[in-house]
């Protein structure tokens, strides 16, 4: 019979191997707050084998089914606290203020907003992913104003969802300081996605500073402008007001046009002549990880 000490020894080695696994999908992009990530943790405790560093994580490496689940809550937790962004340094940008090579490989996408997400990393994994009605790209682009660049596509439907984009390649890439790669999908009845990802030895000096002023209930605010759309906001904002023990519904909603308004003087929202309430790059950028 195996003792407590041992099956808390057990765990704890455990509890290690799945938090190095989660930390290698963070250098790639994903965070432990992300559904994806979250998603093949459970899969992985759940008994699906995984290959990393480490070896294979499954649930056979907890003493019991119940300290495995409480694993998964300590990494969740773990990530709430931490806010999980592991550079510090990714940021929203406007596409005018990006490098004009970039610049020339979104317009080649057809990547229409007008800012878009950049993380920094030290590494890269060059596979875009497709799937019904879509195809992925990946770009990469000398970061100066010369206009190079280049692409290349994946097949659309994602017929071989795990072929990588760039021909032999078959793991991660470094990313030098004068190359930012292009990641992202076009199809499924969508806008153009993409993202940018940079070495941290490129960001501006100016983006490596604190983040913008605004109170943990004010980046709640802007989370629920970013994550959900506008008919779903009305009941986050009850709710969080709600939490802020402000009583009665009409009460509630004052308080939230109050600040909605005091982020639209900062800068963080805007609002059209319509009326209609939007975030902006700087919200984006002020945006706490989940508006929950």
């Amino acid at each position: 019979m195996v003792g407590n000490g041992a099956k808390n020894q057990q765990d704890a080695k455990a509890l290690t191997l799945v938090r190095a696994y989660a930390e290698r999908y963070q250098t790639k992009g994903l965070t432990a707050e992300h559904p994806r990530l979250v998603v093949a943790m459970m899969r992985d405790l759940a008994g699906w084998p995984v290959r990393d560093a480490s070896g294979g994580v499954n649930i056979a490496h907890f003493s019991t089914e119940e300290a495995a689940n409480a694993a998964l809550m300590t990494l969740r937790r773990e990530a709430r606290t931490k806010g999980m962004q592991p550079n510090g340094t990714d940021r929203y940008m406007l596409v005018r203020d990006l490098p004009k090579s970039l610049q020339a490989a979104l317009d080649n996408v057809g990547y229409g907003k007008k800012d878009i997400e950049v993380k920094a990393r030290e590494t890269f994994n060059p596979v875009a992913m497709g799937g019904q009605g879509t195809r992925g790209f990946v770009a990469a682009c000398k970061m100066d104003d010369t206009g190079t660049f280049e692409v290349s596509w994946g097949s659309w439907g994602g017929e071989n969802a795990f072929k990588r984009t760039v021909e032999g390649m078959d793991e991660d890439v470094a990313i030098p300081p004068d190359v930012a790669f292009i990641q992202g999908s076009e199809g499924g009845g969508h806008p153009t996605l993409a993202r940018v990802y940079v070495s941290p030895r490129a960001m501006n000096p100016a983006m490596l500073t604190a983040g913008a002023e605004v109170t943990p209930k004010e980046a709640k605010i802007l989370a629920i402008f970013q994550q959900l759309k506008s008919s779903y906001r009305a009941e986050e904002f009850d709710r969080l007001q709600e939490k802020d023990g402000i009583e009665g519904s009409r009460a509630r909603k004052e308080a939230t046009d109050r600040e909605i308004e005091s982020l639209v003087e900062r800068g963080f929202l805007s609002r059209n002549k319509a009326g209609a309430v939007s975030i902006t790059t700087a919200g984006r950028n002020a945006a706490a990880k989940n508006y929950y």
